[in-house]
């Protein structure tokens, strides 16, 4: 986490490199998929994912491959 703070919690597993890749190192960005299943919040008890699908299109095999890994939890806001 950009400040540190959530690192006991997440690891660092959870980062990437951003826009300016791993050699500049400016930007922070975070992994949708962890272990195979979409990133969830650890520190609520209901486990939501971390993850939300602005607009998603309809058929689209990324976006049924991550409601497969979230068990049809992610919040799609809209489909086109």
């Amino acid at each position: 986490m950009p400040n540190g703070e959530l690192f006991e919690i997440y690891g660092a597993k959870i980062s990437r490199a951003g826009k300016g890749g791993r050699e500049r190192r400016k930007d922070f960005r975070f992994k949708y998929i962890v272990d195979g299943d979409v990133l969830r919040f650890k520190l609520l008890t209901s486990n939501p994912p971390r993850a939300e699908i602005i607009t998603a299109l309809k058929g689209s095999k990324v976006v049924e491959r991550l409601l497969n890994l979230s068990n049809n939890q992610l919040r799609i806001n809209r489909w086109h």
